[in-house]
This record gives structure tokens, C-alpha cells and sequence, in this order.
């Protein structure tokens, strides 16, 4: 999957929260919220 960036510049996580890969359930197994978008 390509990644288009955003148009305000680099990548950025919601305050600062580590991004998970939905590939490898341990980056997101004991979040209560994942966002997908």
C-alpha cells in the first residue's frame, strides 16, 4: 500500500500516539480505539 502522505507535510500520529501496523496485532492488541483512515 502507497503512502500519500497529508497535505500539511510529514506523517504525523494523534497526539503523538505510536502507529500501528494492522499486520502485527502486538502494535494494537491493548488499544481501546483503533483508527483506520
Amino acid at each position: 500500500m502507497t503512502n500519500h502522505g497529508n497535505m500539511y507535510g510529514p506523517d504525523f500520529t494523534f497526539l503523538g500516539i505510536e502507529r500501528c501496523d494492522l499486520d502485527v496485532e502486538s502494535t494494537y492488541a491493548d488499544a481501546d480505539v483503533v483508527i483506520v483512515g
